[in-house]
């Protein structure tokens, strides 16, 4: 075996074959794909401690190979050796290269695995270093430090981890130009963790400069917040947050005015229009808060009723969207199926309102055609998988009101086109799910094509048919519709021999 370094040290062995040495360690270690496999080079090289590498360091001629191996190492420490290179570690996280950042990431991510360690790395020189990673220029570092950071806030407790120090230096992060966002995103992923990480941060107002910032003149920063706001909604008291700081309220008030918002051009005013629809097709997915009363208050589902009727093609898609979204609650389909609130239509779009949202989705649906078409089916199929006894009724209302579209289904589903075919089934399978559509379906064309395997095209065809099949096979013995025989029968032959199953065709000989 060759000469360690320690042995070469002690023999007092020329640069060169330092330089040697350094180059089948570094040849060594990049082999290695696991900590276990980097731990035992290290005892083979007598690299327990680290001090024989690290004593190199101030050799220029060996400065930057010895760099490169020891970060590489930095995944087999402990956490008693992380804080014994903490200076090593510290530069190796203000490197300007993405590389060496994610290195010293990796063996902080390494060390620090239960509460009490994360508890006492928060108080090291290190944390605040790892903090400001979230404004490096590197995306795929900030990224994984945001993840790292929510791990040991997650581990060391919001209460400890998320001090007065902490929470400052979070609040300066949100200043800074490349930290904002991120650190907005780190916030939101955090307090979708625990309540009192959002208690902690609420308290701190660091969300109050993402909600200034909500009608920003730069369009791309409003979407950016949209999208961490969106996320908020999962927290619980989000909705509660966002209602009690005005968000809520605001958007609606847009709502109502972005036709005559003379600080934005056209296009602007159409991207945040659309932004702020899809948000408010999330908002029934938001926890433990009461929609009814949020309905009560700002018409939530008459705001989206209404635009479905907009002139501008992206707003009504926009507007579809956020209708199956919404309605794929069960508490928001009810409210799209609701009276809608007249008084909303005055003014807008020259028409009387109809006498409910998913009246005015239905007539969108049987006009809509292209790309419009495609995304109404879509979010019928949204529709479709919300799940409670009013919405078995509310959903064969839409589908009679959509003039039984059975037929169209099963044409589209046998179309060229990939993304309309995987549509159709999905809004068959929802269908399936539901008694009124499984006993529909038994009344109908659908066993003719549906059990046909010849109209299969793609693998992708053959798994969405099949899940059609045992979604209507299911429904049908749970709510004990009944059935012809022979139906029955094919279906279960049809589950039983798989998605992927090939009929033997019969070849007739022939004379010659």
């Amino acid at each position: 075996m060759d000469a360690t370094i320690t042995q070469l040290l002690a023999a007092k062995a020329p640069v060169s074959a330092l330089q040697d040495k350094i180059t089948s360690l570094r040849i060594a270690v990049d082999s290695k794909r696991t900590v276990e496999e980097v731990r035992e080079l290290r005892t083979q090289e007598a690299l327990y401690p680290l001090d024989p590498l690290v004593s190199l360091l101030s050799n220029p001629d060996l400065a930057d190979a010895v760099t490169a191996v020891f970060l590489k190492l930095l995944v087999s420490v402990d956490f008693s050796e992380l804080v014994q290179y903490e200076a090593l570690v510290l530069s190796g996280l203000q490197d300007a290269s993405p590389d060496v950042r994610r290195l010293s990431l990796d063996a902080i991510r390494t060390c620090v695995h239960s509460k009490e360690i994360a508890r006492v790395f928060k108080v090291t020189r290190l944390w605040p270093a790892v903090l400001q990673c979230l404004e490096f220029h590197d995306t795929a570092v900030a990224v994984f430090a945001i993840h790292m950071i929510s791990h040991i806030i997650e581990l060391a407790t919001p209460e400890s981890a998320l001090d007065a120090p902490t929470t400052e230096l979070l609040g300066t992060l949100l200043q800074s130009t490349n930290g904002k966002f991120r650190t907005f995103e780190l916030l939101a992923q955090v307090s979708a963790g625990s309540d009192s990480s959002f208690e902690i941060i609420e308290k701190a107002g660091l969300f109050n400069s993402l909600i200034q910032n909500l009608y920003h003149h730069d369009i791309l920063e409003r979407l950016n917040i949209l999208e961490i706001l969106a996320m908020l909604l999962e927290v619980e008291d989000g909705f509660t947050f966002l209602d009690r700081t005005g968000v809520i309220e605001s958007m609606c008030q847009s709502l109502d005015k972005m036709d005559v918002l003379e600080q934005d051009d056209e296009t602007t005013r159409t991207l945040f229009h659309c932004a702020l629809l899809k948000f408010m097709g999330k908002i029934p997915l938001a926890q433990d808060f009461d929609l009814e009363a949020a309905q009560k208050t700002y018409f939530l589902a008459d705001r989206l009723g209404r635009e479905l009727g907009h002139e501008n093609v992206e707003i009504k898609e926009a507007a579809i969207i956020g209708v199956g979204n919404f309605g794929s609650d069960p508490r928001g389909l009810r409210l799209l199926a609701n009276p809608i609130n007249s008084s909303l239509w005055i003014g807008r779009f020259g028409r009387n309102s109809p006498s409910s949202a998913l009246e005015e989705f239905s007539s969108i649906y049987r006009r809509a055609v292209g790309s419009e078409k495609v995304v109404a089916m879509m979010s019928f199929a949204c529709i479709l998988s919300s799940r409670s006894d009013e919405g078995e009724q509310i959903t064969e209302d839409l589908f009679n009101m959509l003039g039984n579209p059975l037929k169209d289904l099963l044409k589209s589903a046998t179309s060229p086109i990939e993304e309309l075919r995987t549509i159709s089934y999905s809004i068959l399978r929802g269908i399936a799910s539901k008694k009124w559509g499984a006993q529909r379906m038994t009344e109908s064309d659908v066993a003719s094509l549906i059990l046909d395997r010849r109209e299969t095209r793609s693998k992708l065809d053959k798994e969405w048919r099949y899940t059609v099949i045992e979604q209507w096979d299911s429904t049908l013995r749970s709510a004990s519709i009944s059935a012809d025989g022979s139906l029955r029968d094919r279906m279960a032959k049809y589950i039983r021999e798989g998605p992927f199953y090939v009929p033997q065709e019969v070849q007739v000989a022939t004379m010659v």
